[in-house]
């Protein structure tokens, strides 16, 4: 009998030497019914969010960076250590937990199969909430080490910075702030549109009556190529490097086509994942261009300016100061027509980014009448096309200036106009 009862105690000690080498001495029992239920709740509904080959609601805002499969792991009790950990559920009152907050946050226009998808998120993640915060199990758990934390892989700063609504606040502040070059031959006041409409197709009326609507018509109607950023229509047609029935609307290194071609790679850096760190991300204009239908011409302009992209710095007088500001107003650029010796081109306010001076600016897209000095600068040896991000603007490309007191009349026919620059 001592003997049998040896090799039992020996058999037993076997096991439990198996049992905690496979793990399954460290599995958490069951402590308590609201426990039982949480761990049933997240099996039945969580974890197929988890397993799903389906990006997450969080499409609906953001581009890339974050997903709410992120926010789970493989089981009940850690993920909810780490979304409380991380100020995510609210113990007292689950219902107004953050992690509700952040899958409730969607647009009005998204479409019902969207909607569906993340209402049955929400309701996953409210349903097991509540069961969990009535576990004195999992609310008394000490908190996970930091890096268990479940989340996003990338820092908040490139979530915000990927986020789509700061992607078309870029939009506005880039693409729509030169959309006169566009708008001309593609928008539904254009003068031809119709004549353009029966000779292209509908495809030729792509500048809608808002920002937002031309955004979002840009995006779904593949003008950027999120594989190759430069072979995208946007820079492709006004460049010329494809056919375009407008002509040349743009040179490459010139304002527009900067201010087109980083937008094109900010956004397809963002929709790829290609942020990964702070470091990664553009810097910040600390200035907010507002595209104007104000237009200046300059006639007849030297030979030496033939065929050459003119940009010019339009400098209002500070009476104040009794003297010119430092500090430029507006800008524009385009290449000179050698034949007609002539420049002319629509004006794009500048104002600091965030200040008074541009709020106003987006209100009016007019510049005040008064004394303004212009300043103007020649790209002699093409460098911009050799490198777009030169910059034309460079005081070695200065080519001389000109004084105009104006009244900055709004419209093509009512141009303010330079016969001279000395």
């Amino acid at each position: 009998m001592r003997i049998r009862l040896f090799h039992a105690c020996i058999a037993l000690s076997a096991v439990a030497i198996v049992l905690t080498m496979t793990g399954c001495a460290r599995v958490r029992p069951t402590q308590d019914a609201a426990y039982a239920e949480s761990l049933a709740v997240f099996e039945r509904r969580i974890l197929p969010i988890l397993r799903s080959p389906h990006p997450s609601s969080c499409v609906e805002c953001h581009l890339s960076g974050v997903d709410l499969s992120g926010y789970i792991l493989p089981t009940a009790e850690g993920t909810f250590r780490s979304l409380r950990d991380q100020g995510l559920v609210n113990t007292a009152e689950p219902a107004k937990s953050r992690i509700l907050d952040l899958i409730r946050m969607s647009k009005p226009e998204s479409d019902r199969l969207t909607q569906q998808a993340r209402q049955a998120e929400l309701d996953a993640f409210a349903a097991w909430l509540q069961a969990s915060v009535r576990s004195p199990a999992l609310l008394n758990a000490p908190p996970l080490p930091a890096k268990e934390l479940a989340g996003p892989g990338v820092p908040l700063e490139v979530i915000r910075h990927t986020r789509e609504d700061r992607v078309f606040h870029s939009f506005m502040a880039s693409v729509w702030a030169q959309i006169e070059r566009c708008a001309g031959c593609h928008a539904k006041t254009a003068p031809e549109i119709e004549k353009n409409i029966a000779k292209y197709g509908p495809r030729v009326l792509w500048v809608k009556d808002t920002s937002e609507q031309t955004f979002r018509h840009i995006l779904d109607s593949g003008f950027v190529h999120t594989d190759r950023p430069t072979e995208s229509l946007m820079l492709l047609k006004p460049t010329m490097q494809v056919e375009h029935g407008g002509g040349k609307k743009m040179e490459i290194g010139d304002l527009g086509y900067k201010q087109f071609r980083a937008w094109i790679e900010d956004y397809v850096a963002s929709v790829r994942g290609t942020y990964t760190s702070v470091e990664d991300l553009p810097a910040p204009s600390d200035v907010e261009y507002i595209g104007s239908e104000i237009w200046l011409n300059v006639a007849p302009t030297p030979e030496a300016w033939a065929d050459k992209v003119l940009g010019v710095l339009v400098y209002p007088y500070d009476e104040a100061a009794g003297r010119f500001s430092q500090t430029p107003t507006a800008t524009s650029d385009r290449r000179v027509w050698g034949a007609g010796k002539l420049w002319q081109h629509n004006l794009i306010l500048m104002a600091p980014s965030g200040s008074e001076l541009a709020e106003s600016f987006r209100a009016t897209r007019r510049l005040p009448s008064g004394k303004y000095l212009l300043r103007f600068y020649l790209d002699r040896d093409g460098d911009l096309e050799k490198d777009w991000r030169a910059e034309l603007n460079a005081p070695e490309r200065a080519v001389g200036s000109a004084e105009v007191a104006t009244d900055w009349h709004v419209g093509y026919n009512r141009m303010t106009v330079v016969t001279s620059v000395r």
